[in-house]
């Protein structure tokens, strides 16, 4: 304002008393004039106008156009009063051309001063607003630093004057510099994130809008306007960071999880609910939860009450009942296991469902295997225990029938038939005392030799062997000692070669070899035992799977578990499972290969060589 340029008793004079201050210096500026006109000798001859002029310019600036007015007014008057004397057209026609002349010069300046004054308001504000407004030519050179710069930079006013900008606060710019000048100069203007480090060396983050001007004196400027967003920047990352914590922990469990709104509707997936349901998150998003996670009662194929329905009525986790299904996408069932809880905001509100739920199909299927084995198990068992009751009546009936062939009255038919009798006695014997071996197990490693294996295992699938019409041939070159349990190494073998037997259906050809030789991957001697067949081959596509639990290829007539426990026992014993395969026609067969490292000294004795 005007008001600036005076003394500060007259400043503070004007704060107080606005009115008297205003009036009073329009009346003082006048009656100077008038005191300097009455000075001069000719006044009365020819009244000096100029002098009401700028007491009228000066009441203006100073008190604004009313006081000019005032002004106006007192210089008219004091003019017609000293030319009374003179008065003419002319005079009067001058004076009224003066006091237009003044009104106009009342009208300029208090024009100018409102502009001043409005100017001088919006920088007052833009010096005390919140936000750094910085002023700087096209150069870098800082023109003006208002005092949320101060604040929000560290460096006050006159230290920043005059630097260059970019150097000053280190700016990093999301794109190069050319590219936002260039859009500077196409759209005048630019909105964006930057990055400045105050005075103390802490890194913040501004949202700035800059915007071009283009002066008068023909200097391109930058108006700035930078407002401070570190905390909310921050605040931003971190939960962009935990969002993705989250998602991730979601995704990656192994459980699968849905998410709805509270109207029941699909939010959220993770991959294993996508490869349950069927339903991709892109298809199922904004999708009815019952049309995505459509479950029914194994048994009744009732549908149970809608999970959400249920989680937001009792306002708690609930889990479904037994025997649920989940209905894919594409028709098929999954047994699944499954419970819902609530997703609550910071107030406590209920705002949604999270659904957890997982396949139990391996679930069930172990159930069944350890039903089956302990069924086995018992039949086993039993059939120990006939072996072993029925033993003792069949030496009684092998003596009888060796008396009858004694007999010499005994007709020659008879005697055939008793021979016959004696044969089929001598094989079941056999087979009791095999079932009795291979149910009977040690209770530590014992010396057994692998010969005596493989032939106690061919025994007891020689019914099997002689139906299928397989020729099976044993080589067994390594005669030495074998420290191992037997009972383990029998399952080892008869599940081999049960398979083998399985595979190759009638008129097939079966090798078992027994030899020392070396595990060039152990880098060890030992024990190897090979069992080949010449059946179809094992197809490529389930090569990777036949040691998995579970996995079977014989229907409701295999548990699955066969190899696996193989491949576990000989683990188990130190040993390598592996697997060679060829399913060209002509030319298919399996071969898998058993191998034993010989005792290491370091470590408890597996094999002893006897030679």
């Amino acid at each position: 304002m005007a008001n600036d340029a005076l003394p500060r008793f007259i400043r503070s004079f004007a704060d107080k008393h606005p009115l008297v201050f205003r009036y009073g210096s329009a009346v003082f500026v006048s009656l100077a004039a008038l005191g300097i006109v009455l000075s001069l000798p000719y006044h009365r001859q020819q009244p000096v106008l100029l002098f009401f002029e700028v007491a009228v310019a000066l009441a203006t600036w100073v008190g604004g156009w009313r006081a000019g007015v005032v002004a106006l007014v007192f210089g008219s008057l004091a003019t017609a009063f000293l030319a009374l004397e003179n008065m003419s057209t002319a005079i009067v026609l001058r004076i009224l051309l003066n006091a237009a002349y003044m009104a106009g010069i009342v009208w300029v300046i208090g024009s100018l001063r409102s502009t001043q004054k409005t100017l001088r308001t919006q920088a007052d504000l833009l010096r005390l607003s919140f936000d750094a407004i910085i002023v700087w030519r096209l150069d870098g050179a800082i023109e003006s630093w208002n005092r949320g710069a101060e604040q929000l930079y560290g460096y006050t006013e006159d230290e920043a004057l005059g630097r260059v900008t970019h150097e000053l606060l280190k700016t990093i710019h999301p794109l190069p510099w050319p590219e936002i000048e260039a859009r500077l100069r196409k759209s005048n203007q630019w909105e964006g994130e930057l990055r400045h480090i105050t005075r103390e060396g802490r890194e913040v983050v501004v949202s700035a809008r800059k915007q071009l001007l283009r002066g008068a004196d023909g200097v391109e400027r930058i108006l700035e306007t930078n407002r401070d967003i570190t905390g909310r920047k921050y605040a931003e990352d971190a939960l962009r960071a935990s969002e993705e914590r989250w998602s991730t922990t979601l995704r990656s469990i192994g459980d699968a999880v849905i998410a709805t709104d509270a109207n029941g509707r699909v939010t959220f997936m993770n991959a294993v609910a996508e490869k349950l349901t069927g339903w991709p998150l892109a298809d199922a998003q904004g999708r009815d939860l019952d049309d995505v996670f459509n479950i029914v009662n194994e048994v009744t194929r009732i549908k149970p009450e809608n999970l959400v329905v249920k989680v937001m009525r009792l306002g708690q986790a609930v889990g479904m009942a037994n025997h649920t299904a989940l209905i894919r996408r594409n028709g098929t069932e999954l047994p699944i296991e499954d419970s819902g809880a609530p997703i609550r905001d910071n107030e406590g509100q209920t705002i949604g469902v999270v659904l957890v739920f997982h396949d139990i199909s391996e679930k069930r299927r172990a159930e069944r295997a350890v039903r089956d084995s302990e069924r086995l198990a018992m039949t086993g068992r039993l059939a120990a225990s006939l072996a072993h009751e029925i033993h003792n009546p069949l030496d009684t009936v092998g003596n009888l029938l060796f008396l009858i062939d004694r007999n010499p009255d005994l007709p020659e038919t008879v005697r055939q038939q008793v021979s016959m009798a004696v044969e089929e006695l001598a094989h079941v014997s056999q087979m009791t005392r095999h079932l009795l071996a291979f149910q009977r197990e040690a209770k530590k490693p014992v010396p057994i030799r692998m010969g005596e294996v493989l032939a106690n295992v061919i025994a007891l699938h020689e019914r099997q062997i002689e139906s299928a019409a397989i020729t099976v041939e044993t080589r067994v070159s390594f005669e030495g000692e074998f420290l191992g349990m037997p009972g383990e190494m029998r399952q080892v073998f008869a599940n081999l070669l049960c398979n083998a037997i399985e595979a190759i259906g009638k008129n097939g050809k079966i090798r078992l070899h027994a030899y020392a030789g070396r595990d060039w991957r152990l880098g060890r001697r030992g024990l190897r035992v090979t069992v080949a067949d010449n059946g179809p081959g094992i197809p490529a596509e389930i090569r990777d799977k036949i040691f998995d639990p579970f996995f079977t290829t014989k229907g409701e007539s295999g548990t699955g578990l066969g190899l696996w426990i193989t491949s576990g026992i000989v683990g188990n014993n130190d040993g390598n499972l592996r697997l060679r395969t060829v399913t060209r026609d002509g030319r298919s067969g399996t071969c898998f290969s058993v191998f034993f490292p010989f005792p290491d000294p370091q470590r408890a004795f597996i094999l002893r060589p006897t030679g």
